[in-house]
């Protein structure tokens, strides 16, 4: 991971230096990383990847560099290495951003929080339609 964090830190600027490396997934990649650069301390995202991932990480750059272009809230791309010449694997460096990717306890996610609000529980059909003419029905009049 050395080499990957050297070309990382390059990235930023001459006599930069990687000062903390946080994995964003349970301790691994992608990994949040602070860069030294003469006493400012800088924040970006690190992917690595193998070669199996070079299409990914291309991919991710694609999306990147289409967000900025049309001024979308999204990190910015700082840079990439593909084919790991420089950094000895496949690598992209974007910035990183305020906030946390972490769900809170008891949030459901995935499309099962749109359909049913439980996993696995997802609307019959019909059933609006049954509730309403069966508040109808009981509605005194």
């Amino acid at each position: 991971m050395e080499p990957v964090l050297r070309w990382a830190a390059s990235q930023m600027g001459a006599g930069a230096r990687p000062v903390a490396v946080k994995g964003l997934r349970a301790g691994a990649g992608p990994w949040r990383l602070r860069i030294d650069r003469g006493g400012t301390v800088l924040e970006a995202v690190l992917r690595v990847g193998d070669t199996s991932s070079r299409q990914l990480l291309a991919t991710e750059a694609a999306a990147l560099a289409f967000a900025e272009a049309h001024q979308l809230a999204a990190p910015r791309l700082l840079a990439v290495d593909l084919d790991g010449a420089v950094a000895g694997r496949p690598v992209l460096l974007m910035t990183a951003l305020a906030g946390t990717s972490t769900i809170p306890p008891g949030r459901v996610g995935g499309a099962a929080a749109g359909v049913g609000g439980r996993r696995g529980h997802a609307p019959q059909r019909g059933h609006r339609a049954r509730a309403r003419s069966a508040g109808a029905d009981t509605t005194p009049g």
